[in-house]
């Protein structure tokens, strides 16, 4: 039996955090001036207590850090004599809860339920006292965070402003016999000759030893089929108690994603009788499937002993104010996720509304990646808490079919202090100009060719100060006292970037490239082009030496165009991480079972071997270079693309959207131009990076500016899905975009925004995710020359496990109007989960036919039309003049 305490509470600020010394906790300390508040809620959304916005969306006053909330009760008589527990289901963050001004005990972690004992507390003739003190920072050491909130605190696209402090979730009161469930696992196994059997662990809470009456009820949940039933006795003793049940299934319906089959799901109903009456029961819902991973050339994703290609998109939190998303509102979004083509959604960085939202996935056949509430960089304080947490993450969500990849850490990086950033930036200072430093100090070793420009001009200024300073020391040795200077400055502390190891490894690869410059310095590379890291001028002389140097760092960069952050050691990647995989191994017990993936953190490629999955923001963060895809496919990097989860761009939503933003709300109707510094602050627009393809200036409309920024974001998500998608197993074994949805009104790289109005690129992933795709490899360019040559590369890729013959697929270049100027059709026969080249396409652009044209590419799949589009233009010829003198 359960007693709801939900409703309206009393609620005040401790800005003092005196609220234990002057008793706010005793039953008669008097709260009459104390405001009111509903529960479950965030105390940032009380409709009384905070909700005055400013004109730019900024909250001008909130509850936090720390907040006090009372209610009083009285329980019913029929928990006489009973075990009656006091359940809270979720409060952010720290919790302290007293009862009739007793402490019943603390907890910390927002996302799982914890519970008192109560049964000797309670008054049954008169109004029992609950009084419960909440803290949820606003951590302003970033770097060294102790609270495990993930995005819902810190990230670049949540709501600055938001504090999420509050009791979130349903407060209640369970009466019930002497023995009660503590937690149900379920772990499905698929047996030869059309079997299955689920083994069921019960942790059972007793009072004293006695006698139970066990029941287990296996029916099928959205089909038909034939129901199973046990019933047993079982001794308990007093305390924790582990009973193991194994249930066997015949003729069983397996739980497949949307694409791939049928959501069979099936409901375990359990079920606790002592002496004749009920004490508790519990219904879990279940699949059964088994799902793991091959680490093979990449990452392969097993579901059923079929091995499926992921597509899927990153989720930020439903809702900033999580205590307010619906059953319904998890549903709407799972929908548009299968509506978009995705089986896989990845949880950014937190634990959203449980069951609500995996019960969705479920239902509608999308697998889960489950990133723990973990974003960036964490205090070593949080370590004991983590393995806490990680524990409580598994039982709270590992029976759901949908649950299939758990990941402790999004980007474990290590956020520096000021004195930190000195230091490095002295150290990358020294290693990007290095080349120029020697070069000057021996202009002999490293010659220049005439009009051939080095790898910089800035150190021009130490020319000829270094010249005289170290003008007595050989260039070789000069050279390896440099190495060794940066390396030893990246692994001393404060940095502690490199661990030993790491660090006589480096010092070890750049004096053997020194040697190579020293006893073979004619060797020169000339000149380099280079299209994939804006660091470098296009014109550059390299050694042999040198190249050595480049190669590795290429292979370090080239895939993220970003620092290899898997290079460099901290406690979150090295310490904080592996002891939370140390728990997971432990309850999943993944050496026994098929029963989920463990991935150590995301967004960590790795250098030469090993590493997670890949985060790419080419395009955004760095400049999109033509070559990247033959980068991919023709380097030993493609190891790298093992998997991706993130890449992506920012766009504005639509212009309706935009408007309801607080800082618009009392604005005239044209808000053009806009105000973007308010934007920057309180919304999360990156105007730095979206200006390199979109500046406001440069539009004349609201309209046609948020049209640009949709038109761009959508070309990165095709440009990278059909890259990933070429590389199918090869080694990329699934393709995860960033991101789905706004949290907040929000300017960030979501594809539907806080309304859940979709973007272009939700049409344009859309179509990229359909299982059976035809597309090009060689992406075309924007611009042709009349009378030159266009080739390109045509594929189709089939993701789903059935044979297609006889399909027909035509290709066509066409003008917005008039006849086409190439076409082709195949007759096409696809294997199934399978990546077939159909044709090169190699045809000459006919002269005197300049403007835009589309590459159609339509594939006729059953009842389906698959259409596939690329914009190319092809220039008027160049005007030449020839003058009489």
């Amino acid at each position: 039996m359960i007693q709801k305490l939900d409703g309206t509470w009393k609620v005040i600020k401790d800005e003092n955090n005196k609220g234990e010394v002057q008793k706010f906790f005793i039953s008669e300390y008097n709260d009459s001036e104390w405001e009111k508040i509903k529960v479950p809620g965030h105390w940032q959304a009380n409709e009384k207590y905070i909700t005055k916005l400013s004109k730019d969306g900024v909250y001008t006053d909130y509850g936090g850090p720390t907040v006090w909330y009372r209610t009083s009760f009285i329980p019913p008589s029929e928990f006489k004599n009973k075990i009656i527990r006091l359940k809270f289901n979720g409060v952010f963050y720290l919790t302290s809860v007293w009862l009739n001004g007793e402490k019943l005990g603390e907890n910390e972690g927002y996302f799982f339920p914890f519970e008192f004992d109560v049964s000797d507390k309670l008054d049954f003739e008169k109004e029992n006292v609950l009084s419960v003190k909440v803290t949820c920072e606003d951590e302003k050491n970033i770097g060294k965070k102790k609270q495990i909130t993930g995005v819902l605190s810190h990230w670049d696209a949540s709501d600055p402003t938001t504090n999420p402090g509050g009791i979130w979730k349903s407060v209640e009161l369970i009466s019930t016999r002497e023995a009660y469930f503590k937690n149900i696992k379920i772990v499905p196994k698929i047996l030869p000759e059309n079997k299955a059997k689920i083994i069921v662990t019960y942790k059972i809470e007793s009072e004293k030893e006695l006698e139970i009456d066990l029941k287990i009820n296996v029916e099928p949940k959205n089909f038909e089929g034939e129901n199973i039933t046990k019933n047993f006795k079982e001794r308990l003793k007093a305390g924790n108690n582990n009973i193991v049940e194994e249930i066997e299934i015949k003729d069983p319906k397996l739980w497949w994603t949307w694409d791939h089959g049928e959501r069979n799901l099936y409901t375990l109903e359990s079920q606790i009788l002592i002496e004749n009456e009920e004490s508790e029961t519990i219904n879990n819902n279940f699949g059964i499937r088994e799902i793991y991973m091959i680490e093979e050339k990449g990452w392969k994703v097993i579901l059923n002993g079929k091995r499926i290609f992921i597509r899927g998109n990153n989720y930020a939190p439903c809702d900033m104010r999580l205590a307010y998303c619906t059953p319904e509102d998890y549903k709407r979004d799972i929908q548009l996720m299968k509506d978009c083509n995705m089986n896989m959604i990845r949880v950014h960085a937190h634990i959203d509304s449980e069951p609500y939202f995996h019960d969705a996935c479920d239902e509608v056949g999308i697998l889960v990646w489950q990133d723990f509430p973990f974003q960036w960089s964490y205090s070593k304080k949080v370590l004991e808490s983590a393995k806490k947490q990680s524990k409580k993450a598994v039982e709270l969500l590992q029976n759901h079919p949908s649950q299939a990849i758990y990941c402790t850490h999004n980007e474990p990086f290590e956020l520096f202090e000021r004195s930190q950033f000195i230091l490095l930036g002295l150290g990358l200072i020294f290693l990007l100009f290095g080349v120029d430093i020697i070069v000057a100090l021996y202009p002999g070793k490293l010659e220049l060719l005439p009009g051939i420009q080095g790898f910089t001009t800035s150190t021009q200024v130490f020319f000829e100060l270094g010249r005289e300073t170290f003008k007595d020391i050989p260039f070789l040795t000069f050279e390896v006292l440099f190495g060794l200077f940066i390396v030893l400055l990246l692994q001393m502390p404060p940095i502690n970037f490199l661990s030993l190891k790491q660090a006589i490894g480096l010092m070890i690869l750049f004096s053997l490239s020194t040697i190579i410059d020293f006893f073979l310095p004619e060797m020169v590379i000339i000149p380099l082009l280079l299209e994939t890291n804006p660091i470098f001028h296009t014109d550059t002389v390299l050694t042999m030496g040198n190249l050595i140097e480049f190669l590795i760092f290429l292979a370090l960069t080239l895939p993220t165009n970003t620092i290899p952050w898997n290079f460099l050691r901290n406690f979150n990647k090295d310490k904080l991480d592996p002891a939370m995989v140390k728990v997971l191994e432990d309850e999943l017990e993944l050496d026994k079972n098929h029963n989920g993936i463990i991935v150590k953190n995301s967004g960590m490629a790795g250098i030469i071997r090993g590493g997670t999955d890949l985060h790419s923001y080419c395009g955004y963060y760095w400049p999109l270079a033509p070559k990247y895809r033959a980068a991919y496919k023709y380097l030993d990097i493609r190891w790298k693309v093992r998997f991706v989860t993130e890449f992506g761009a920012q766009a504005f939503p639509n212009k309706e959207s935009l408007e309801k933003f607080p800082c618009f709300k009392d604005t005239p109707e044209d808000i053009f131009p806009l105000n973007t510094s308010t934007l920057v602050k309180n919304h999360r627009y990156q105007q730095l990076f979206v200006r390199n393809y979109a500046k406001e200036e440069d539009f004349k409309t609201l309209e046609a500016f948020i049209q640009a920024t949709q038109d761009y974001q959508a070309e990165i998500a095709k440009f990278h899905i059909e890259l990933f998608r070429f590389m199918k197993y090869d080694n990329c074994g699934g393709v995860i975009h960033f991101l789905f949805n706004d949290c907040f009104p929000g300017i960030t790289w979501s594809i539907v925004d806080y309304w859940r109005k979709p973007k272009k690129a939700f049409f344009v992933i859309k179509n990229c995710f359909e299982p059976v795709y035809p597309f090009v490899f060689k992406y075309p360019k924007k611009n042709y020359s009349q009378g030159k040559r266009f080739k390109t590369d045509l594929y189709v890729v089939n993701d789903l496990h059935k044979e297609f013959g006889g399909i027909k697929l035509t290709v066509d270049i066409s003008p917005s109007s008039g006849e086409p100027i190439f076409q082709k059709e195949y007759t096409v026969n696809l294997e199934k989960d399978s990546l077939i080249k159909i044709d090169n396409i190699d045809t000459i652009l006919p002269k005197g036919r300049s403007g835009r044209y589309k590459l159609n590419l339509k594939l006729h799949l059953l009842s389906k039309v698959i259409h596939n589009q690329y914009e190319i233009r092809i220039k008027p010829p160049t005007l030449s003049i020839n003058l009489p003198f």
